[in-house]
């Protein structure tokens, strides 16, 4: 893939010529402020290239992800050189998730590491990440085109299994990133029912505010105000109902 010269269009705005490994171009436009980094989220989004998966190069040079194009000499050519996976590195790259080691995942990921990929019991970093509560690794993943809709052999997804662990904020994190909060697991419980069954008032208050099912059962005809209940989880029971 390669990217083509600038082509001035306003006085703040720019276009980027594309030309995928077909020939067909993709035009992106970028604000003439534009740095590295936003370039390649725009790819990333665009042409579905994963964002640690490329190095962008002037001439033999690497640019960095925080340099400006406008510190750059016009008309500019650039190369755009699209790394595959290491699998060697994706142990590394799921430990630091389940550790919350914001700067090792991000080095793995450099490497690059796929997100993707699970580890041996079927879990993959974002997963691990989500089980520990680690929110900024859940955002860097999803930089790196992590997938939200996951599951574990068990059908839970990342935000399934924040919920289920009490975490809030990483379920906040994975609301805010655009995670189904409806999917069930095996036996039809949802991320409201799980929260519901086991206490965690601050998260079904959460899924109250973004207007999760309230009257979903799983099997047998569990509801969440059922479970909470039966569980005994009053502060649950009062959140479910009126939101506090």
């Amino acid at each position: 893939m390669r990217l083509g010269g600038f082509e001035t269009t306003t006085s703040n705005t720019e276009k980027v010529r594309v030309l995928r490994l077909t020939g067909e171009p993709v035009e992106l436009a970028v604000a003439s402020e534009a740095t590295v980094h936003e370039l390649k989220l725009l790819l990333n989004e665009t042409c579905d290239v994963p964002y640690f998966c490329q190095k962008v190069m002037l001439g033999h040079s690497l640019l960095q992800s925080t340099d400006a194009f406008s510190s750059l000499p016009f008309p500019i050519s650039l190369t755009l050189v699209v790394d595959s996976f290491h699998p060697e590195v994706a142990p590394v790259l799921q430990e630091a998730a389940r550790h919350g080691d914001l700067r090792a995942v991000e080095q793995a990921l450099s490497a690059p590491a796929d997100p993707n990929q699970a580890d041996e019991h079927g879990w993959t970093p974002l997963i691990l990440a989500a089980h520990a509560g680690h929110g900024e690794v859940l955002r860097l993943l999803h930089r790196a085109s992590a997938n939200l809709e996951t599951t574990t052999p068990h059908r839970r997804t990342p935000f399934f299994v924040a919920c289920q662990r009490g975490h809030v904020e990483a379920a906040r994190v994975l609301c805010e990133l655009g995670a189904n909060k409806e999917k069930a697991r095996t036996g039809g419980y949802t991320p409201l029912l799980i929260a519901c069954r086991e206490g965690h008032a601050p998260v079904v208050k959460l899924l109250c505010e973004m207007r999760a099912d309230k009257e979903h059962a799983a099997m047998h005809g569990w509801t969440p105000l059922l479970l909470a209940a039966r569980h005994g989880h009053n502060a649950v029971t009062k959140a479910r109902l009126i939101g506090e």
